[in-house]
This record gives C-alpha cells, sequence and structure tokens, in this order.
C-alpha cells in the first residue's frame, strides 16, 4: 500500500522534524508511561517512533527480560538499540510478536484514513490488561497577536487552505478529541489523558517546526491553489519573535484491555 505519510520526504528536513518532535512531546510521552507502570518483561510495540527516543523508554522499563518492537516507514533516524526494528506500514495489519503489553502511536493515526480500524486492530492485540496509548495533534496553530496587521489575513487565508489540503490529503485534526471515545467503543476501561495546548513565539522550537512543515508540503500546497506570496509571507511570520501564537493542541489518551 502506498504511503499516506505526507512528510518526511526530504532528508534533513525530515531529519529536523523528528528532533523538534521529541524535544516537544517526549516529557508526555514520559509521563504517559509512567503513569501506566510498565513492567519488566513487558512486550511492547511502538509504531511510528521516528528517532526511535518513546523506543529507547520502552527498552529501558521493560528491561532485558522484555521485548520491544519498533516499527516505521523509514528506520532510516530509527535508533533504539535492542529493541526489533521492522519497516511496516501498519495499514497493512499489527506485526507479529503479540499479544503485546504496551502498544503506543504517536501522531500516525491522524495521518490514516482507516485509523479507527487500525485503532481496533491495535487493541485486539492487546494481552489482557494490556495498554494501549495513542497522542495526535489537534488543532492548527491559531494567531495570538502579529506586529502587522496583513499578517493576521494571510495567516487566517492559509489556515483555510491549508486545513482543506490536510483533509485532502487525509489528515484529520479532529480525530484527537475522539480517541477515548474510540477506546471506549472498543471495550477499553480506565480510558484517560491529557489534552493541551499552549502559546509560543516566532523563532521558538514550535515556530521552527511549523516553518519546517510548511517547506515539507510547499509542493502540495501549491497544487491545492495557496498563492506562492502566501506560502512566503507565511514562512516568515514564525521567524518573527513578534509573532505569537497558540501551538498545535497534544492529546495523549490511555486505554487497557479488561484482565482475564
Amino acid at each position: 500500500m502506498q504511503s499516506e505519510y505526507v512528510f518526511g520526504s526530504e532528508a534533513d528536513l525530515a531529519a529536523e522534524q523528528l528532533e523538534i518532535l521529541s524535544a516537544l512531546w517526549d516529557p508526555y510521552t514520559e509521563r504517559a508511561f509512567d503513569g501506566i507502570g510498565i513492567e519488566p518483561g513487558a512486550r511492547c510495540l511502538d509504531i511510528g517512533p521516528g528517532a526511535g527516543t518513546s523506543t529507547r523508554m520502552l527498552i529501558e522499563r521493560a528491561g532485558p527480560s522484555g521485548a520491544v518492537t519498533a516499527v516505521d516507514l523509514d528506520t532510516a533516524y530509527l535508533d533504539a538499540p535492542g529493541a526489533r526494528v521492522l519497516v511496516h506500514d501498519i495499514n497493512d495489519g499489527v506485526p507479529a510478536g503479540g499479544p503485546f503489553d504496551v502498544i503506543h502511536a504517536r501522531l500516525v493515526l491522524m495521518h490514516l484514513t482507516r485509523r479507527e480500524e487500525i485503532l481496533g486492530a491495535l487493541t485486539r492485540a492487546l494481552a489482557p490488561g494490556g495498554w494501549l496509548l495513542v497522542a495526535d495533534n489537534g488543532h492548527l496553530p491559531r494567531i495570538i497577536a502579529s506586529p502587522d496587521p496583513q499578517d493576521v489575513e494571510v495567516f487566517d487565508r492559509f489556515q483555510e487552505l491549508a486545513l482543506a489540503n490536510a483533509h485532502r490529503l487525509g489528515l484529520s485534526f479532529e480525530w484527537a478529541e475522539r480517541i477515548d471515545q474510540h477506546m471506549a467503543d472498543n471495550g477499553l476501561v480506565d480510558v484517560h489523558g491529557v489534552h493541551l495546548t499552549h502559546s509560543a513565539t516566532g523563532g521558538s522550537l514550535e515556530a521552527r517546526l511549523s516553518h519546517n512543515y510548511v517547506r515539507q508540503m510547499q509542493s502540495s500546497l501549491l497544487r491545492a491553489g495557496i498563492p506562492a506570496a502566501d506560502v512566503e509571507h507565511y514562512r516568515r511570520m514564525w521567524t518573527d519573535p513578534r509573532f505569537r501564537f497558540w501551538f498545535y493542541d497534544f492529546a495523549c489518551w490511555a486505554g487497557q484491555r479488561p484482565r482475564l
């Protein structure tokens, strides 16, 4: 199956993207892992781990008696000694090695049109008492303040077109608000999570990520009808420290398969 994932086509930009994502979201992933109490000997599956920081967290917690499998479309950046690393598209099914005590997918399902079906398959791949952790981004960044009134017009127009383009590519920013309900519908219990956002300024780590995304998606955005001048103006805003914005929402949910 052809990949649905729209990022990662340029090596330098992909490496920068993974570095920033790890810096931004690893603290919440680590907190979620600690919250479910991963025991030594756990069988773990990490889906789309990118640079492998989350995989290394699982290896540390599962210990030498555990088994950690990491799957991604591109494992060139995945640094996780001790894990079984597979080039695999989760659209093609859950890899062998289960049932799993922990399955983790961060910033993956929002990209997949069959996300609901895949969440069900992941649930069925859990061992009794096993945990599924799913984290995805919600709303696109929203402007708070900018030094140039024209920025607001360009930003709003760009966001509207970019959101339509994201939907065309299969991305869902609404999915993050439905993860908990789908976990419950699939029979998981003790479903809990965090759903948060925060502000940032131009030139920040958050702004660098948005700038990176625009650079990676520039060709598809232009094909979708976004004027080149708007793309360039939009890119410049992310570098201006006077520009303030709400960052992407981040939802991280955990649910447990009932014990026998």
